[in-house]
């Protein structure tokens, strides 16, 4: 049995590095509790949207205790506003390498993408609804996200930069704070591949 154990374990480790989609990895799709944790984020900042990168997200967590999925709890954040081209931009970064695992996947709140599955395809992106209705590329929308994302990390800083209308806000809080003891729900994916 132990032997069986070490060959599991090296098997899981293995399909994470290799780029393969583990059942609860953030960076490897939508996530019912990672779903509720921006959702959290996003009544907070009372944002139109709001994003999680995977990279600061952990697998496994407690559906009785949100703040159990962060990695990096003491993360602040901030909101910045974005155009609608901006967020389909970053829709289009986050869908980018699925359905192998990635670091910069968002996990969302506040808005719904469909996708296609084929991979190499530009666009992936088809469709994209903020509280069902149409993304507007000319529009605005607040975006609530962390500190280190709304700075360009994970790669986006190719879609905004530092001097899009950051917020500082909220930077005196952490995720951890606001995640604290709040309780996780089932939801569907906000991501839906189409062939």
């Amino acid at each position: 049995m132990r032997n069986f154990s070490r060959l599991f374990l090296i098997g899981l480790v293995a399909c994470t590095l290799s780029g393969v989609a583990v059942a609860d990895d953030p960076g490897a799709g939508p996530l019912s509790l990672a779903q509720s944790a921006a959702d959290s984020l996003r009544e907070t900042t009372a944002a139109d949207i709001a994003f999680l990168p995977s990279a600061i997200l952990k697998s496994g967590g407690s559906k009785d205790n949100l703040a159990s999925v962060l990695a990096f709890p003491n993360e602040s954040f901030s909101t910045l506003n974005l155009t609608g081209a901006q967020l389909r931009a970053a829709l289009e970064r986050s869908v980018s390498l699925l359905p192998q695992t990635s670091t910069f996947f968002l996990q969302i709140s506040g808005a719904e993408v469909t996708y296609r599955r084929a991979n190499g395809v530009s666009p992936r992106i088809v469709d994209v609804r903020v509280n069902k209705q149409p993304l507007d590329d000319g529009r605005t929308y607040v975006v609530a996200m962390p500190t280190s994302l709304a700075r360009g990390g994970y790669g986006y800083f190719k879609v905004w930069n530092m001097k899009t209308s950051l917020n500082r806000n909220f930077e005196s809080m952490t995720l951890e704070q606001i995640l604290k003891e709040k309780r996780g729900t089932d939801s569907n994916p906000r991501y839906t591949a189409v062939d």
